[in-house]
């Protein structure tokens, strides 16, 4: 037998799945908190892709690490997983493109971040690090590199 959890997430993928087919975009208008970001400190993050590619990022909010691929707050997101240190969210940008991002928080604070979508109508697919590296020198949620 199915819980009411199990049916309500099943629901949200099959409006996600037609909203896709659809080519529209739905906002929920009540959005709940995600359990995981509120193990997250705001300050400057170092978020490390591989031993090349690394960018770091003011975070006043933690919802930013959950679209660092889309800066911004121009994408409506659709929760599909919220636990104690795991959020998975779907996201719609606006201004163009989409991702879903899947964010672990690990037991040392580091976080571990799997995303993937379209930017710049491309794709793009990377996992990420991470790691608190203190405060924030201006007030902006803006990556910088």
């Amino acid at each position: 037998m199915k819980t009411g959890e199990d049916m309500m997430i099943r629901a949200k993928i099959g409006v996600m799945i037609l909203a896709g087919i659809g080519g529209i975009a739905i906002a929920e208008p009540y959005q709940p908190k995600l359990a995981a970001l509120a193990a997250i400190m705001p300050g400057q993050w170092e978020v490390t892709s591989d031993a090349t590619h690394s960018k770091t990022m003011c975070v006043n909010d933690p919802a930013a690490l959950l679209q660092i691929a889309h800066h911004g707050p121009m994408c409506s997101r659709f929760i599909i997983a919220n636990e104690a240190k795991t959020a998975t969210v779907s996201y719609s940008c606006k201004t163009g493109g989409y991702g879903q991002t899947n964010l672990r928080v690990q037991e040392d604070g580091a976080l571990q971040i799997r995303t993937q979508g379209i930017l710049n109508n491309e794709p793009f697919d990377y996992s990420a690090t991470a790691k608190r590296s203190g405060a924030c020198a201006t007030t902006a949620s803006a990556p910088r590199r």
